[in-house]
């Protein structure tokens, strides 16, 4: 049997984070990974490159990490919706940046 090797067949779809993010369309859901999987590397490039980014729906059930997307500067970008409300987003829930 042959070994199946992804990182050949997919090579022209891999690429970096910041390209990834360029993706992302306003008024799309982006869901977060939870607690100890949040992709730090991943939410961190979000918010770097999020200048085309208007009024996108960011969910997540409970995150441990850092969670930048909640900073008021970042309020028409993106819009919160949280299952559990950890410190790390508990302002931002009292502000109505978030649900």
């Amino acid at each position: 049997m042959q070994e199946f090797n992804w990182r050949e067949k997919y090579a022209d779809k891999v690429g970096t984070a910041a390209i990834a993010m360029k993706l992302i369309k306003s008024g799309n859901s982006i869901f977060i990974g939870t607690g100890c999987g949040q992709p730090q590397h991943l939410v961190e490039t979000l918010v770097k490159y999020s200048s085309h980014i208007y009024d996108a729906h960011i969910v997540h059930l409970l995150t441990m990490g850092a969670a930048p997307y909640v900073n008021e500067k970042f309020r028409d970008k993106f819009k919160t919706n949280s299952f559990f409300i950890a410190d790390n987003v508990r302002d931002a829930m009292e502000k109505g940046i978030g649900d």
